[in-house]
């Protein structure tokens, strides 16, 4: 059904798993990743990994932020909209499919009702799931601004940007961009 990650935040999550989680993971599989930034090459490798990453800590927020980070990203999303967004973008190491919107859309898929109520009968804070989904695209260009890089936020959007959450929240929106779905770092990628 899913591949093992998810398999085990499904078995930790399993009371009333939507439907609607379920055919965003299986439109997921096979779509795929930015050749240089993803290793793991698909969508639900990248998710798969994510998750996994996620589960290394006890925060259920981290775990479901992991599963809905990228869940709109191949650009289907037939709760919230018809056809598909986004469009397949080509370098010389490989083909991948560019969806810019994919952050707002995961928090408006983690709003639909279905979503919102198995978070709810799992006690998750669904404001800091859906605040880690929403600037996890962001925090890239924060953590870029950070090390001087090119493309990144200035020091002073850099400031405003952080002083903009809480101390609990930071610390999660940064280990969830520095370690969960930080695919250039330590990547081992397992399926078993």
């Amino acid at each position: 059904m899913f591949l093992a990650n998810v398999q085990n935040f499904y078995s930790k999550y399993i009371g009333s798993w939507p439907k609607e989680l379920t055919d965003q993971l299986e439109l997921s599989v096979d779509s795929p990743e930015h050749p240089i930034f993803h290793p793991e090459k698909t969508l639900d490798a990248h998710i798969d990994e994510v998750v996994r990453r996620a589960l290394s800590r006890p925060e259920s927020e981290l775990h479901f932020a992991a599963i809905l980070h990228d869940i709109t990203k191949s650009g289907w999303c037939s709760p919230l909209w018809s056809g598909r967004i986004g469009s397949m973008k080509t370098l010389p190491e490989g083909e991948y499919w560019q969806n810019f919107e994919h952050p707002k859309q995961a928090v408006e898929f983690s709003k639909l009702p279905a979503i919102q109520d198995w978070m709810v009968s799992h006690n998750v804070d669904i404001d800091i799931v859906t605040t880690i989904v929403d600037n996890h695209m962001k925090m890239k260009n924060y953590l870029a601004g950070v090390k001087g890089e090119v493309g990144g936020m200035s020091e002073k959007k850099c400031k405003a940007f952080k002083d903009t959450f809480s101390e609990k929240v930071w610390e999660m929106m940064y280990f969830f961009s520095t370690v969960c779905d930080n695919m250039q770092i330590n990547f081992s990628y397992h399926t078993k």
